[in-house]
């Protein structure tokens, strides 16, 4: 994309009001933010999250009033603006919304704390999901709450497929099944193979992700909620790992991941699901979850139950016996 562009230029650039011009002070990054609608504040901090060039070190979204939030990404170099642009249009987010969006440096900081502090704590089902700022207050009030610090991976249940996850993973323990192995694909923070131990203490659970940031992002957050011992993480894309060679091993399998990667996976969740096991997908758009649904209904699903948080689905898929 050119700098001359409409696009380009809709981008603006400012300093900080805390850096002097003229001045070279020690910066400790750069942010690109953007004030909006809650929606797409929630669909743009995911698309940033997952972007691989430039990438982000941390996305936080602040709640500015009820109707205005603000999404940031932190970078460690100063990101190429029309790289973000051209992958926010691919998801069909109009330029329009884009024409606020800022680039600024920022000096010295702990991005870690900024990028946490205003995410209050979130309910679904049964489990409350809560930052290290809330510790205090939130940690012993039961046994369902988890400590979530996900400055570099994706998952701190405000977005409304990790929500619909533990909604759903609570609503499917509710019916006592008996659970001897669980997977879960792509953890980013782990949250949701946390949720899946504190409700299932006798499962042996897997949680893999391709992205080593993840898996350590995991490790932690297992030992600050009392499960490292419990929850066997690896390192891995999709089930390419000697520990998931066993076919037909699982009673419950979660990836909260994007439409294409699952569907294209389909027949291997098929191979890796007990006869009668059960699916917990999401990363779906609304507008997608017919064809997700029927990607696996043609690899020897049931399409169970649906989901619906905002635009996004969260798909329960039971294997055929």
């Amino acid at each position: 994309m050119s700098k001359n562009s409409p696009e380009y230029n809709s981008i603006s650039e400012s300093l900080s009001e805390d850096v002097v011009p003229g001045t070279a002070p020690e910066l400790d990054g750069w942010t690109w933010s953007l004030e909006c609608e809650r929606d797409y504040a929630f669909l743009l901090s995911d698309v940033l999250s997952e972007l691989d060039a430039p990438l982000a070190t941390a996305v936080s979204i602040d709640e500015l009033s009820p109707s205005t939030f603000r999404v940031t990404a932190y970078y460690l170099a100063k990101p190429d603006a029309g790289a973000i642009t051209t992958a926010i249009e691919l998801i069909g987010v109009e330029k329009s919304i884009l024409s606020g969006a800022q680039i600024s440096p920022i000096a010295k900081t702990n991005w870690v704390a900024r990028s946490q502090e205003n995410l209050n704590p979130v309910e679904a089902g049964r489990f409350c999901i809560f930052g290290e700022h809330d510790r205090d207050r939130i940690k012993h009030r039961s046994r369902t709450a988890i400590e979530i610090n996900a400055a570099e991976a994706f998952g701190t249940a405000h977005h409304g497929t990790t929500r619909g996850c533990l909604i759903t993973i609570d609503a499917y323990m509710r019916q006592g099944q008996p659970q001897r192995r669980i997977l879960d694909l792509g953890t980013g923070t782990g949250v949701l193979a946390i949720a899946c131990a504190m409700l299932s203490p006798h499962a042996q659970i897997i949680a893999t992700d391709i992205d080593p940031i993840a898996t350590r992002t995991t490790r932690t957050n297992c030992r600050l909620n009392a499960v490292g011992n419990r929850i066997d993480i690896l390192d891995c894309p999709g089930f390419e790992h000697p520990k998931l060679r066993n076919a037909r091993s699982f009673d419950l399998i979660i990836a909260n991941i994007l439409a294409d990667p699952l569907k294209s996976m389909s027949g291997q969740f098929f191979d890796h699901a007990k006869p009668g096991g059960t699916l917990i997908l999401s990363g779906i758009l609304n507008t997608q979850a017919v064809s997700v649904a029927n990607t696996f209904r043609a690899h020897g699903f049931i399409h169970k139950a649906r989901l619906i948080d905002g635009e996004w689905s969260t798909l329960t898929m039971q294997r055929c016996i």
